[in-house]
């Protein structure tokens, strides 16, 4: 078992992992509500904003439990310290991929990306452009973390379609392998 602590970006970054005055310059574009909208990559202050919503979240359902069974309260207030203690409400821990993979917490990391290049949007603001462009959301929050190349966008009439890279890439390598193998099961 290693004696090093088991710091997260909040600990790490201290006052740093505040977004800075300067908005970011770069990062994907969505078109929604007839704007256009920078979708910052998954910058470390990002990551430590994310760690302390999601501990917060621990410590209010802590809370709203103390009030009507006190003695439970401890018992999820013992499991939280030790998670925490373990690194689950780490960026990469356990605690943090189950609020990734859920839309409250989908939806507030889109705010954080959202919000590191337009400093002045609000929650419900995201929540209006995810609703309105799901796909293009939904893409630039992979892309943000880092789990696909930012998609090529195409005009045809007027009309932009986005291309999957990295499906074109997967499927011209198995076809390079093995000309008779397509991932479309034909």
């Amino acid at each position: 078992m290693s004696k090093e602590p088991n710091a997260g970006w909040t600990e790490a970054l201290g006052e740093q992992g505040t977004n800075p005055a300067q908005p970011r310059a770069s990062g994907d574009m969505i078109h929604a509500l007839g704007q256009t909208w920078r979708v910052s990559s998954c910058e470390n202050r990002i990551k430590a904003q994310f760690e302390q919503w999601v501990r917060s979240n621990a410590k209010k359902q802590i809370a709203e439990i103390e009030r009507t069974a006190p003695e439970e309260a401890n018992e999820f207030r013992s499991t939280y310290l030790r998670d925490l203690g373990a690194g689950h409400y780490n960026w990469d821990g356990r605690a943090i991929r189950q609020a990734i993979r859920d839309i409250p917490g989908l939806t507030y990391l889109f705010f954080l990306l959202l919000r590191r290049c337009h400093p002045r949007i609000t929650e419900a603001k995201a929540q209006e452009i995810m609703a309105a462009a799901a796909a293009d959301s939904g893409l630039a929050i992979a892309w943000a973390l880092g789990n696909s190349r930012t998609p090529t966008r195409t005009e045809t009439n007027g009309v932009t379609v986005l291309e999957d890279l990295d499906a074109k890439i997967t499927d011209s390598a198995a076809t390079a392998v093995n000309p008779a193998l397509t991932l479309d099961g034909d």
